[in-house]
Formats: structure tokens, C-alpha cells, sequence
């Protein structure tokens, strides 16, 4: 089944900043991620308080506790904590390393704060990536499916999300068929290699969500950020709707290309001028 949304300015979320200058605080604890989102009442019940959430730019429903921890000892009795409510995937952040693992010309490094799309270490995602205008599958992206593949079948109780992006070439309208095409083709793939069809949800957004620039801080074409953003994002969730943990780290997009304060503006104008 499809899900559509004209949400295009979900993409604001991914600037929410995780602040690490608050008096040595520097670990994190991610409580879980959803490709849907969940209700707060959920941890509530579950004795989890001080929870807030945030949208990372690959539509990802992420929940941190509120509080941040001056060591990574009290980080991890956190983590443990939460795995015994039920939060397997629980994870530590340690936000000045996710700072020194940034590039020297990323905003995150610049502006002295880390955003959450970096965060993703232990989180199982995957960026298929098509050529301009296409919707065919390169051998890059099915080698990746192959290994989604094996994974879904050797755990069956796991699923998969899969999301069709475009860049911003084109009309919003001929972008969003292109992203049902590309989300349609990953999804093909996978059933013909024999997963069932009602382990994959489809959701498309066509250009609304970039990773990347569309546009240069010159206001030019940017085709180096552009092909980040012709992609397919392939997530992967267990029985209660959660991203699993897996040891990939998603760094795929420059920081010089990726979205930031001083771009964002800029593609929502551009955005607006298209329509």
C-alpha cells in the first residue's frame, strides 16, 4: 500500500541540534527510532518520563530521553534501564565524538552542535541511489537489496520501509510519480525474490525531503547535491515497528552539500518558486 504526504516541510526537524557545550553532559540516549510515530502515552505507560522526539531527514520518528549524562557509565544505566522496559534498541550517543567524526568543512563542525542525521551508527538504513530522471535499479542498489534480502529472510518476524525521494529537477508533480517508481522498483525487486508483499510499506515524498542542496548558497544548480537526494531510503523494523540495530553508519552526503540554517531557506524559496 502507498502512503503519500504534501508534508514539505518535514524536513525542518532535521535541524533540531543536540547541543554539546552543557557543562561536560556529552552522552545522549536514544530511546528508539520509527519510520512511524508514537505516541508519548507509549512510554509513559512503559514508566519512561521526559521524552522528547524529533523527524531526522530520512522520516525517522527518533525518542531521546530528556535528560543529558556527564559519563558514559550513567548513559549505559540508562540504556540498560530502558532494555528492561522493553526498548531493546536503545542506544548511547557520545556527542563529542559524533563531533570529531565530522568533516571539516560540515556545518555540524562550524556551528559547534551535531544534528541528528548523523547519529545513525547503530541504526540499519540504507540510500539506494538512481540516475537523473531514472527509476531503474543500478547493480550497486540490488546488491544492497540482496543483502536486505537475506536479512529479511533469515528473521521473519522483521519488516521493511520503503521510501521513494527525487530531487528537485522537474515538477512537484512529475517528481512525486518518479519517487512511486522508485519505491515500486525496490519493492518489486524484493517480492521477486520472495518477500511477501504485506512485510513491505511503501511511503513516497518526491522532492520534500532532500538530504542535500538542490541549489547552491549562490543560488545556482547544484548537481553534486542533487544526486544525494535521487534516492530510495530502505529501512528495516522488528515486531513492535522499530528500526533495528545494525553496525551502519550513513555519512553519504558532504558535509559542504548537506542541509543546514544557511541552505534551508534557500530550497524552500526555490521550492516555492516552482509552484
Amino acid at each position: 500500500m502507498l502512503h503519500f504526504t504534501n508534508k514539505a516541510l518535514i524536513f525542518l526537524c532535521l535541524l533540531f541540534v543536540l547541543n554539546t557545550s552543557l557543562h561536560g553532559q556529552n552522552y545522549r540516549v536514544q530511546i528508539g527510532a520509527f519510520p512511524e510515530q508514537v505516541p508519548f502515552s507509549d512510554f509513559l505507560f512503559s514508566g519512561v518520563k521526559d521524552v522528547y522526539a524529533n523527524v531526522d531527514q530520512n522520516n525517522i520518528n527518533r525518542y531521546y530521553l530528556s535528560e543529558n549524562f556527564h559519563s558514559s557509565q550513567d548513559a549505559e544505566a540508562a540504556r540498560r534501564y530502558l532494555v528492561r522496559k522493553g526498548f531493546n534498541n536503545a542506544q548511547i550517543i557520545d556527542m563529542v565524538r559524533e563531533k570529531s567524526l565530522c568533516q571539516a568543512n560540515d556545518p555540524a563542525a562550524n556551528q559547534g552542535v551535531i544534528y541528528t542525521n548523523i547519529n545513525t551508527e547503530h541504526l540499519y538504513i540504507r540510500h539506494l541511489y538512481f540516475g537523473f530522471s531514472k527509476s531503474s535499479l543500478s547493480l550497486e542498489a540490488k546488491e544492497h537489496l540482496n543483502k536486505i534480502f537475506l536479512k529479511l529472510k533469515r528473521n521473519p518476524t522483521l519488516r521493511t520501509t520503503i521510501q521513494g525521494h527525487t530531487d528537485a529537477s522537474g515538477s512537484p508533480e512529475f517528481n512525486l510519480a518518479l519517487s512511486i517508481r522508485r519505491a515500486r522498483a525496490a519493492r518489486n525487486y524484493l517480492v521477486a525474490k520472495g518477500i511477501h508483499s504485506n512485510r513491505i510499506d511503501v511511503k513516497v515524498f518526491g522532492e520534500s525531503t532532500p538530504v542535500a542542496i538542490n541549489i547552491s548558497v549562490d543560488g545556482k544548480d547544484e548537481p553534486d547535491g542533487r544526486k544525494y537526494n535521487r534516492r530510495v531510503v530502505v529501512v528495516l523494523t522488528d515486531s513492535r515497528g522499530e528500526v533495528v540495530n545494525d553496525i551502519e553508519r550513513m555519512r553519504d552526503v558532504p558535509g559542504h552539500l548537506r542541509i543546514n540554517k544557511q541552505t534551508l531557506r534557500q530550497q524552500l524559496i526555490y521550492a516555492e518558486l516552482k509552484r
